[in-house]
Formats: C-alpha cells, sequence, structure tokens
C-alpha cells in the first residue's frame, strides 16, 4: 500500500519515483503470494522512473521478469564504526560455524545438516550452531540426531541481534545454504568482523557476490553435496586456511561502507530528477 500510494503521489506532483525492491516472487511460499507479489510489483515498478535492487542478478531478474528498462544495482550498506573489533577470540582445532537463518524451505537449512553429515563421515570434525526459528526446525532437528550429529550441530533459536553479532565475530566462518537470497546484510556483518562466508552458489541468490572465493570466503554449489563437501574439506580439516582469510575479508567490508554506498544512491535521485 505504500508503493502504490508514492506512485500515486509522485503522479500527482511530478516527481520522480525510485522503488527499491528487496524481495522476489521466490520468496512467497505459495502460489497465491507469487500471484499478489507479481501484481503489486508490476503496477509499482513499471510505474518507477528508477529500480533499485542490491545485487547484480536481481537487476537482471527484475528486467527479465518485469520488462524494466530502468533497474540499476546499488549495493546494501553498513556503517562499519560501529562494529567493535574485540581481540581475537581463542580458538582451537575443531573450526566452528555459525548460521542465521529462518527455517523455511528457500533458507535451504536441512542442506547446512546433510553437509554436516558428509563431512563428519569422512572424519572432518566440525560445530555448527544455527541461530533462526521456522516452521523447518522439527524436521532439521530429526535430521540431526538420525545423522547422530547431536555433538556436533547446536540450535540456538532466535537470538537477539548484539548476541548474533558476537557468534558471528567469534566463528571460524559463517555458513549460507539459502536457494534464494538478494544481498544478505549476515554476510556482510559477518564480513566487518573478518569473518569469512562459506555460500551456497544458487542463480536465485547474491550471497555469492560478496565472496571473493578462496579470499574471502568459500563458494560451493547449491546443488551437488558431494561437490560441496569436497570443496569445503581442505578449508575445515585446516581451519587455519579461514583464520588466514580474516584480514582480506575485514578489508573487503570497506567497499560497503555507509558513505561511498551513500554517494552512489545519491547519484539515482540526482539522475532520476535530471530526467524529470
Amino acid at each position: 500500500p505504500l508503493t502504490w500510494w508514492a506512485r500515486a503521489y509522485s503522479r500527482q506532483h511530478n516527481l520522480p519515483l525510485v522503488v527499491t525492491m528487496h524481495n522476489l516472487l521466490e520468496h512467497a511460499h505459495d502460489r497465491v503470494g507469487r500471484t499478489v507479489l507479481a501484481w503489486m510489483y508490476r503496477a509499482t515498478l513499471r510505474a518507477a522512473d528508477v529500480t533499485v535492487t542490491p545485487a547484480g542478478f536481481s537487476t537482471r531478474y527484475a528486467i527479465a521478469r518485469f520488462g524494466l528498462t530502468n533497474a540499476v544495482t546499488r549495493s546494501n550498506s553498513a556503517e562499519l564504526s560501529h562494529y567493535a573489533q574485540p581481540l581475537e577470540p581463542v580458538r582451537d582445532d575443531v573450526p566452528e560455524l555459525i548460521a542465521a537463518i529462518s527455517f523455511v524451505p528457500y533458507k535451504n537449512p536441512l542442506l547446512m545438516i546433510e553437509l554436516t553429515g558428509v563431512l563428519q563421515a569422512r572424519g572432518v570434525a566440525v560445530r555448527l550452531k544455527i541461530a533462526g526459528k521456522g516452521a523447518l526446525r522439527e524436521a532439521c532437528e530429526a535430521r540431526v540426531r538420525a545423522l547422530q550429529l547431536t555433538d556436533s550441530v547446536t540450535f540456538l533459536g532466535a537470538v537477539p541481534h548484539a548476541q548474533l553479532l558476537e557468534l558471528m565475530r567469534a566463528a571460524d566462518a559463517l555458513l549460507l545454504t539459502s536457494m534464494v537470497e538478494l544481498q544478505p546484510m549476515v554476510i556482510l556483518e559477518a564480513k566487518i568482523f573478518g569473518t569469512p562466508a562459506l555460500v551456497a552458489d544458487s542463480p536465485l541468490s547474491g550471497a555469492s557476490d560478496l565472496v571473493v572465493n578462496g579470499q574471502t570466503g568459500v563458494i560451493f554449489p547449491v546443488d551437488d553435496l558431494e561437490r560441496a563437501a569436497d570443496l569445503l574439506e581442505p578449508y575445515l580439516r585446516d581451519p587455519a586456511r579461514l583464520r588466514a582469510m580474516r584480514p582480506a575479508t575485514r578489508e573487503d567490508a570497506e567497499r560497503f561502507n555507509l558513505e561511498p554506498v551513500a554517494l552512489q544512491m545519491l547519484t539515482v535521485y540526482k539522475q532520476a530528477i535530471s530526467q524529470r
């Protein structure tokens, strides 16, 4: 409703309309939700002077799905100075992974359970902590029991944001297995602490855009479990390789700092105004 009001207001007063698109139709869990989203997007985005999305793939998605000619990419951002950098936590030889998700189908939580199981079968020790809640949590817990992973996987439930930041700061890596994402803030926040990301590569996700493979994290296929384990195993057998990524990961966070991204966004508004 807010975007429809903005559309009407912009037409009445001859003002440029800039819309940010931070959802995909695939985020809706059912056909009705997808139909409603599609109808709303077509009505709103086609009336906009500019549509802004946070990732390159989602800009291409907006163009292909809705026939837009005015979609541009502008990254999410964070004020890096707001994130304190304490002393490096004490670590042991077992890598600790953190996942922050909603237990819904498009977040693909069962993949991280299956992946942990394959790694354990290969003799790779790992500790996985999963923060979040949702309908699929019980299925994930049952799968953990079936694979005898109760000593390796911990379900934390809903975690306050400040506590989640501490968990990301202390982890050796963030794990993300989503099939549908745009530009996940959880990767960006982990990056600020120097925590690299282990990210599933999906055609409907911009998560891998935030990772320089082998330098600030590892990208693995979302649809090939054994290949994913092959790519992750060397880093998890030798977690020092993950920890060696921390300086480059923290440095890479600078390109997402609030000020430069805000300046890029200002150019969008200026262009929309000049075109009017």
